[in-house]
């Protein structure tokens, strides 16, 4: 075997399966439902960014936990940066009991057996820009 075949190998290997993934999006799909439906209409919009939408995650092979990191809009209500992160947490402690949940700025994390979410509040801002 070429060293060349040996990394594209490595490559291929490092990259999400079709299980895995059909898993960890029923984990987001279950996840945005329940915002919705505990935020109503305090959240404009809510969608995953980073390696996940890039399709760079590693697997559990090669990582303890995948992380899916989402942005969560909040209807401007003039509140502080503080409480829409504490508004995140009472949501993920409240649906994510047997979960590890922790705040750490910026974000609030969901820590599962294989997965984790990492909710990022962010606020409207001017052409689509947050």
């Amino acid at each position: 075997m070429s060293l060349l075949t040996h990394l594209e190998k490595l490559a291929s290997d490092a990259l999400l399966r079709g299980g895995e993934q059909s898993r960890n999006r029923q984990s987001a799909l279950a996840l945005e439902e329940r915002m919705t439906k505990y935020f109503g209409e305090e959240i404009t919009d809510a969608f995953p960014y980073g390696s996940s939408v890039r399709g760079t995650s590693l697997p559990q092979y090669y990582s303890e936990s995948i992380d899916i990191d989402y942005i969560v809009v909040f209807k401007n209500d003039g509140c502080t940066p503080t409480t829409y992160l504490k508004r995140l947490l009472q949501f993920a402690q409240i649906h994510y009991p047997r979960s590890v949940v922790r705040q750490s700025t910026p974000a609030v994390s969901i820590r599962m057996a294989r997965l984790t979410f990492e909710l990022v509040p962010a606020l409207p801002a001017f052409l689509n820009d947050y």
